[in-house]
């Protein structure tokens, strides 16, 4: 089977699965508020808009969006940067610290459970990709 074949088939296979075996149960922590939330876990609670904007890969404006649904749901708060007051800082509340908390233990329980059906040496073989791919796109080195 050749490379574009197996493109097909994996783009074949991701179009008709009703669940998407290939987003597995974690596809939430990276897509939209949650990834955001992760996001500024990651970074102590703290980011600017503009760093969450490149991390996305998404406009300023979708950003701004998601930053007010987050307040609305108290999950973040605005201030000003104490370096430059022209600069608006994003910060993470203790009920989105609980919330993402909350998400990411979920993920890891519904992970282990796909990884158990999966069986030890193919739980490490899809690693083992995932770090391979992660690689290609220069996440990690």
């Amino acid at each position: 089977m050749t490379i574009e074949n197996s493109v097909q088939e994996i783009i074949r296979l991701m179009e008709y699965s009703p669940r998407n075996i290939f987003h597995m149960p974690h596809n939430n922590l990276f897509r939209g508020e949650v990834f955001l939330l992760n996001y500024l876990n990651v970074k102590n609670g703290e980011a600017y808009p503009c760093e969450m904007s490149e991390a996305m890969q998404t406009s300023s404006a979708r950003i701004a969006a998601a930053i007010n649904n987050m307040e609305k749901k108290h999950w973040v708060q605005r201030k000003k940067s104490d370096f430059d007051r022209r600069k608006t800082v994003v910060y993470l509340t203790d009920e989105g610290r609980k919330y993402i908390l909350d998400c990411k233990q979920k993920a890891v329980g519904e992970m282990t459970t796909v990884l158990r059906q999966l069986g030890e040496r193919d739980a490490l073989e899809y690693l083992r990709i995932c770090k391979r791919l992660a690689e290609i796109s220069g996440i990690i080195s």
